[in-house]
């Protein structure tokens, strides 16, 4: 038990993934998200992205009025910080703010809506095995 403590403590402190699980029961090898951002596009408009361990099972999306969902599934959040909003009220986008939220084993990429606006998403591989989603956004 000690031992099984000290490994889950020095884990989570260092973000290592070692086969040890959290104490939600979440095993330590899910894809995690590493980073959240947000770009603006010389071309007008912008990019959400969400930086990734790996690829997740899938992605779905659920639509709102206000509120669009791209559901990662079988995935959590690497860091603390990535659970902070990305304020977007001041740029010209159909995006107020988008936020990351675990919901039972999935992490919620939710996006504020000023009006119901369809956006689509894309992944992207890199070299270093690691993954990029991507959701563009249209300027207003």
């Amino acid at each position: 038990m000690r031992r099984r403590l000290l490994g889950w403590l020095l884990c989570g402190a260092l973000g290592c993934s070692v086969g040890f699980t959290s104490s939600s029961g979440r095993a330590a090898d899910r894809p995690k998200v590493t980073f959240v951002g947000f770009q603006q596009l010389q071309a007008g408009g912008g990019r959400i992205f969400v930086h990734l361990t790996a690829a997740p099972s899938r992605v779905n999306s659920v639509k709102g009025d206000k509120l669009l969902t791209f559901s990662l599934a079988d995935t959590d959040i690497g860091a603390r910080n990535n659970r902070y909003p990305l304020e977007l009220e001041n740029f010209a986008l159909p995006v107020t703010r988008a936020v990351l939220k675990v919901h039972d084993a999935d992490v919620d990429v939710e996006l504020q809506l000023r009006h119901p606006i369809e956006l689509s998403q894309h992944i992207q591989s890199r070299s270093d095995g690691t993954v990029v989603l991507e959701i563009d956004l249209p300027s207003e």
